[in-house]
């Protein structure tokens, strides 16, 4: 794909007393209504993301979004209230996950190989 473009998608989940469930949830989705917050974990799956970026990078352009249905692995409702309690502890989680994966970049970087020549 191009440097710079960008694919999108629109998932579609699917209806959560259907079939079996994944242990797995890759994607989250997070609404609000009223007085409460939904949190719904779905499965999506991977090889047909890349089978589109693949047609995608060959030029088999679909409309954007792209919908993916995706299979629900748990949905979660609270109350706002008790959402909102969550706050400080869903930004620490953020800023300890930012400085892991800032120290992890660093670190890759200092083991890449130099792709200069040195003068001799």
């Amino acid at each position: 794909m191009p440097e710079g473009q960008q694919v999108n998608f629109k998932v579609i989940f699917e209806d959560p007393t259907a079939g079996p469930v994944p242990l797995f949830s890759n994607h989250v989705g997070i609404s609000r209504a009223g007085t409460e917050v939904q949190f719904e974990f779905a499965f999506l799956d991977i090889n047909l993301i890349a089978s589109i970026l693949q047609g995608h990078k060959e030029g088999i352009r679909a409309e954007s979004p792209i919908e993916i249905t995706g299979r629900t692995v748990a949905k979660i409702v609270m109350p706002m209230h008790v959402f909102l309690q969550m706050g400080g502890h869903l930004q620490t989680l953020v800023k300890q996950i930012e400085a892991e994966l800032q120290t992890e970049n660093e670190e890759e970087q200092e083991h890449e190989p130099s792709t200069s020549i040195p003068d001799v």
